[in-house]
């Protein structure tokens, strides 16, 4: 029995290490899928980052592209904005010329007259001064006429 038991054990061992072989080569080649897997899973992971980055990059252009037009926009309503407000302050400032020039005129104009009516009321108080008082007048202290009852 002892060459059957040595024969069992050898067999036994036999068994085991071929086993041991089949099961290792299984493991290393689980383990070489699982790393095809791990490569493939990165490889997509990182296409999948790359056109993030390029479709942030688009949209990043395409945002600073808008805010460059926003802001060629608003400096051109700035402009013309700002020739309006020049042109109206023009015109105030044209209207208010004439009406001030008309104004002056109008004062020349009032100031001649009431100079005429000054030298008028001036030359009339001096022939009152020089005049002897009239008692004809109708309603004045010498007149003779009597009321009506």
């Amino acid at each position: 029995m002892d060459a059957t038991i040595l024969a069992v054990f050898g067999t036994g061992i036999a068994l085991f290490g071929a086993l041991w072989k089949v099961q290792g080569h299984r493991f290393d080649m689980a383990e070489k899928a699982n790393h095809e897997r791990f490569k493939m899973a990165e490889k997509a992971n990182h296409e999948r980052f790359e056109a993030l980055e390029r479709r942030n990059a688009a949209e990043h252009a395409a945002i600073c592209q808008s805010i460059e037009k926003a802001e060629k926009r608003n400096a051109e309503e700035h402009a013309d904005i700002r020739q309006s407000i020049e042109k109206a302050d023009e015109k105030a400032e044209k209207v208010n010329r004439e009406r001030f020039e008309t104004l002056e005129r109008r004062n020349v104009a009032l100031d001649s007259r009431f100079d005429t009516f000054d030298g008028r009321f001036d030359a009339l108080y001096r022939h009152l001064l020089d005049a002897p008082p009239r008692t004809d007048r109708p309603g004045g202290p010498g007149d003779k006429q009597e009321s009506a009852p």
